[in-house]
């Protein structure tokens, strides 16, 4: 009886501090009070003497009003919330009731917190594929398997396997060390830029998993509505309006390489309250798990991708549920997520799939974002000989027989492996080195040659394959029979070459612990190198590798070189020059080229379905 005490004094707290409950704690309160009338206040219907100056029954209740509608969905519902009653009391923002939904796979549990004045649901780690493991490693995800019991959905999902944070600082150590070459002395812990990225949660190839934060109708259940049950509660009668709410779809970056959905940066609670809609982030395989192409079913490319799609059927099918409009959606993304945005914009197999689009950062356009399925195959190829796959050429089932071999191989490996696919090279980078080396006949630092490709490349990459993309963006998109079925937003920042920068040159360049010593260490080591070979070696594809285009650069953005123009610059000049070109060329060029190309597009309007944004 203490316990129901507590709580009917807890309730009245809340009351005057004018915090509202959820329809579920109305519920649950009516429950705890109910009880409490069957044993002291069941003669008199009111707290003894004693207690009259603490409180009075909360919103009005009497005992003789109380109806119990605890049933076993609500025991699980609330088994925690006890344990969570003396914090809120303490802290008066949160509750951590459990809430239980229907999907078409089984019901999930989610968690309740009270954010910006408004009750806001959690639903983390929910599948919507199978756990591509064993013999599904590199194939298309295949839909999840339904289940019975309540799907516990409170805690984030393991993130899809990935570097390690050093590589994210450090983006070649691995392959450094492989070569036996001297690494950066680089102290994660203290890295502040690099260990915002780094997840939460454990890492795993069993990772399709996405999360979605809702929030509670302003007009939900009545505090005696009858036969409440939460497992088959309408979704308009607890998150409402019974139209459904706009969904937002997040793809996050990462190069395709890395990141997460269950980074504490993504969390989703706060968009839910402050602009009202359903928000739901995504996660899908990385690297060559997400994206190793060898044209065969068994690893046909675009897994990753493919994943995303996967997601956005299951949120077509199921949002509803959690108070989603199915024909309101909008995927947005940044940096390689942006990618991807933009490749189901064209897409013949997704495109159907939302009806708004969102591009942060990126462009499907820009050299980095997609590859040819030789230049794709090669890779294949380099990582299965790096991850010791020996098979002959001449077998009739040679890509099969890869295929085999590398799902078999031991999942850090092929992690580790991926970074030595820019170092070593395949076809193209061994061009790329071929062209700096005739250009620069003087001998450098061999890091150099060694790293390349490595300035905003990405190991492994969407395909031009299909069903997914039958075609190369720009066909797609200058062939003029784009029929524009989306409003879209595109937007660039400034300094966005900045981040790749410091962290391309930051390994061969800079041996500090952290950040304080780069400008000195940078400008020691451009002594012996000229600014312009950066520009070529970092920043430039091979189709800029002439010394007149080169020049024309330089001059341009008057970046100094000691071949034409004055010696006396200072390193930060430098660094700004360096980011600026770096910049536009990779990123704001290509953004705004595909923003041109897709307001061409028949039905495009520009300035309602195609709308650009710079952030000074």
């Amino acid at each position: 009886r203490t316990i129901q005490l507590f709580f009917c004094i807890f309730l009245n707290l809340l009351e005057k501090w004018n915090l509202r409950l959820s329809p579920i704690d109305v519920n649950f309160q009516q429950v705890h009070i109910g009880s409490y009338c069957n044993g002291p206040y069941k003669v008199t219907g009111r707290p003894s003497a004693f207690l009259s100056p603490l409180f009075h029954l909360p919103y009005g209740y009497k005992c003789a009003r109380v109806k119990s509608y605890l049933t076993g969905a609500n025991i699980l519902m609330h088994s925690g919330f006890l344990t969570c009653v003396s914090l809120f009391a303490l802290f008066g923002y949160a509750t951590c009731d459990n809430i239980i939904v229907r999907t078409n796979y089984g019901p999930v549990s989610g968690r309740q917190k009270y954010v910006l004045g408004k009750n806001v649901y959690a639903f983390l780690g929910i599948p919507f594929a199978q756990p591509p493991t064993g013999n599904l490693r590199f194939k298309n995800p295949k839909k999840p398997k339904p289940w019975k019991p309540i799907l516990d959905a409170s805690t984030y999902p393991n993130s899809c396997i990935q570097p390690p944070l050093r590589p994210m600082v450090c983006i070649e150590c691995e392959a450094l060390f492989v070569l036996n070459l001297s690494q950066p002395n680089v102290d994660e812990a203290r890295d502040d830029m690099a260990r915002v990225w780094n997840s939460p949660t454990g890492m795993s190839e069993d990772c399709l998993y996405l999360n979605i934060w809702t929030r509670a109708s302003n007009h939900s259940v009545g505090h005696e509505a009858e036969g409440f049950n939460p497992v088959m509660l309408e979704s308009s009668a607890l998150f409402g309006p019974k139209s459904g709410r706009p969904v937002m779809v997040w793809i996050h970056g990462g190069s395709l390489t890395r990141g997460s959905s269950s980074l504490e940066m993504y969390n989703g609670a706060f968009m839910a309250s402050k602009m009202d809609v359903v928000l739901v982030s995504i996660q899908y395989r990385l690297g060559p798990f997400g994206f190793l192409y060898l044209g065969t079913d068994d690893a046909p490319g675009n897994q990753g991708m493919m994943d995303q799609v996967a997601a956005l059927e299951w949120v077509r099918e199921n949002i509803a549920y959690f108070g989603g409009n199915p024909k309101q959606i909008t995927l947005f993304g940044h940096a390689g997520g942006v990618v991807c945005v933009a490749l189901h914009l064209l897409s013949p197999t997704s495109s159907s799939l939302f009806q708004q689009a969102i591009l942060q950062s990126g462009s499907p356009l820009a050299w980095w974002a997609v590859e040819s399925p030789h230049t794709a195959l090669d890779k294949a190829r380099l990582l299965a000989t790096l991850s010791g796959c020996k098979v002959p050429e001449n077998n009739m089932t040679y890509l099969m027989e890869l295929g085999k071999c590398l799902r078999s191989v031991d999942a850090k490996s092929l992690e580790s492996n991926q970074w030595q696919i820019l170092m070593l090279g395949n076809g193209e980078n061994s061009s790329r080195t071929a062209q700096l080396r005739h250009m620069y006949r003087a001998k450098l630092n061999p890091h150099l040659f060694l790293t390349a490709g490595y300035y905003f490349d990405i190991p492994f990459k969407p395909v031009i394959s299909p069903p997914l993309l039958p075609q190369w963006p720009y066909e797609i998109l200058g062939s003029g029979k784009l029929d524009i079925r989306h409003r879209i937003m595109l937007g660039v920042n400034k300094d966005e070459g900045m981040y790749h920068l410091i962290q391309s040159l930051r390994p061969f360049f800079v041996k500090s612990e952290g950040w304080q010593e780069v400008l000195v260490e940078l400008s020691q080591s451009f002594t012996q190198l000229d600014p312009m070979e950066l520009l070529a070696f970092y920043i430039m594809d091979e189709n800029f590798l002439h010394p007149l285009l080169l020049q024309a650069t330089a001059f341009e953005y008057q970046i100094p070189s000691r071949g034409f123009n004055d010696p006396s610059w200072s390193i930060n000049h430098v660094l700004d020059l360096l980011n600026k070109v770096g910049g536009d060329y990779n990123v704001k060029c290509p953004t705004i080229e595909f923003a041109d190309f897709y307001s061409r597009g028949s039905n495009a309007q520009v300035g309602s379905d195609v709308i650009f944004q710079q952030e000074a």
